[in-house]
């Protein structure tokens, strides 16, 4: 499920707004994850088979547990960032944080 976030890509400063898990590496020794995400314009250009804007990893604590492994790291990626900061988190683990998540069959806007 993918969600939605304002974001300016920083390699070019365009503007994204739809981002969606396309991969997920699992490390059952470390207890983590690395999601690999794609960030689009919108829900638009990626349904009509668009190349996302900007492509990053992001590696998560913990391993899915779920069914639904991409569900699991899409809610993780937008959970709000704790008030104190850990250390050795990835500096861009917090990136999506206050993200939403889409609905199969919401509404899409530009």
């Amino acid at each position: 499920m993918p969600f939605s976030l304002p974001y300016v890509v920083p390699t070019t400063g365009a503007p994204a707004s739809y981002h969606e898990v396309s991969q997920i590496t699992l490390d059952k020794a470390s207890l983590s994850s690395v999601a690999t995400i794609g960030s689009y314009v919108s829900a638009d250009t990626k349904t009509a088979g668009k190349l996302p804007l900007y492509t990053q990893q992001i590696q998560i604590s913990g391993l899915p547990d779920s069914t639904d492994p991409f569900q699991w790291c899409e809610q993780m990626l937008i959970e709000a960032a704790p008030d104190q900061p850990t250390s050795g988190i990835a500096p861009n683990r917090y990136t999506f944080a206050g993200g939403t998540m889409i609905e199969a069959d919401a509404p899409t806007t530009t």
